[in-house]
C-alpha cells in the first residue's frame, strides 16, 4: 500500500464482440484510469467465458511501501470508510429467495438505497489516503473480503492478534436508515460490516507515537480508531471481534470473518 498508480494492463476474454457493452466498459475503465492518472499500455483480448483481468502498476519510495507485516503489540487498529455497505448494496441488488426477505429489500428510504448500490458498483480506490499513511502506519491492507477477516490476516502477518471493538466500527447513515426501516435486520448489519466483502477501504495499525499524525486524520471524519493489535498467545484467534453484550458475543464468536474464495 501507499503506491501512486502509473500504467496498466487490460487482459479480456469475451464470449461475443457486443459493441455497445464494450464501449460502456471501455467508457467507464478511461474514467477511472483519467481520474487517478493511469495509463493503459497494454493487454490482450480473446474469445471464451468472460473474465476481466487488470494488472496496475507504481511508484513508492524504496522501503517504505506498507505491508500487512509491520504492526506490533500496542498498535491501534484503524479503518477508513463505513464497512458493510457493499455487501448491503450487494444483498439489494441480489435479495434472498425467501419472499420475505425479498419483500423488505425492495422498501426503505430511495436515497439511502442508492447509496450502499453506489458503494457496491463503484468503490473509490483510496490512494491518496495510502500515501498519506506510508509516514504514520506499520501495516496495512485492503478491504475486501471482510472487515474481520482481513484484519486478522494483518494481525497473523505481524505475528500479533487483533482486538476489535464492536461499539467502535462505524455505521453509515444509508446502512443505518435501511436498519431502522427494517429492510435489514441488526445482526445482518453486523454481518455486512464485520464479513462483507468487496468495500475496498484501508485497514491499518498506527504505533502509539504516531497517534496526533492521526488524530489529524480521524478529525477529517472518514478514519476511525476500531481496536488494538496485542501479543498473540498460541490456540487463540488473529482476531476477535469483542462486546459488551453476552448474548451478542456468542453470535459474534460463530460469524464466519470473512468471504472464502473456495469455499463450498
Amino acid at each position: 500500500m501507499g503506491a501512486a498508480p502509473a500504467w496498466s494492463l487490460l487482459a479480456l476474454t469475451l464470449p461475443r464482440a457486443d459493441e455497445a457493452w464494450i464501449k460502456e466498459f471501455a467508457k467507464g475503465f478511461s474514467l477511472l484510469a483519467l481520474e487517478h492518472e493511469v495509463s493503459l499500455v497494454g493487454g490482450d483480448t480473446t474469445r471464451g467465458p468472460l473474465m476481466i483481468g487488470v494488472q496496475v502498476f507504481g511508484f513508492v519510495p524504496h522501503g517504505v511501501a506498507l505491508r500487512r507485516a509491520g504492526g506490533r503489540p500496542g498498535d491501534v487498529l484503524c479503518i477508513s470508510g463505513t464497512p458493510g455497505d457493499a455487501a448491503a448494496g450487494l444483498a439489494l441488488l441480489a435479495p434472498d429467495a425467501t419472499a420475505g426477505a425479498t419483500s423488505r429489500r425492495a422498501q426503505g428510504d430511495a436515497t439511502s438505497r442508492a447509496a450502499l448500490r453506489a458503494r457496491f458498483e463503484y468503490p473509490t480506490p483510496r490512494l491518496e489516503l495510502g500515501r498519506q499513511l506510508l509516514d504514520i502506519a506499520t501495516a496495512c491492507i485492503d478491504v475486501s473480503d471482510g472487515l474481520a477477516g482481513d484484519i486478522g490476516k494483518l494481525a497473523a502477518a505481524s505475528g500479533c492478534a487483533a482486538i476489535i471493538d464492536l461499539e467502535r466500527v462505524p455505521r453509515s447513515s444509508a446502512l443505518a436508515a435501511l436498519v431502522r426501516d427494517g429492510v435489514f435486520e441488526e445482526r445482518e448489519a453486523l454481518r455486512f460490516m464485520l464479513a462483507g466483502g468487496d468495500d475496498y477501504e484501508l485497514a491499518f495499525t498506527v504505533p502509539p507515537e504516531n497517534r496526533e499524525a492521526l488524530a489529524e486524520l480521524e478529525a477529517r471524519g472518514d478514519v476511525w480508531v476500531i481496536g488494538t493489535l496485542v501479543e498473540a498467545e498460541p490456540g487463540t484467534p488473529h482476531v476477535t471481534v469483542r462486546t459488551e453484550q453476552p448474548e451478542l458475543q456468542r453470535y459474534l464468536d460463530a460469524l464466519p470473518s470473512s468471504f472464502d474464495h473456495f469455499g463450498g
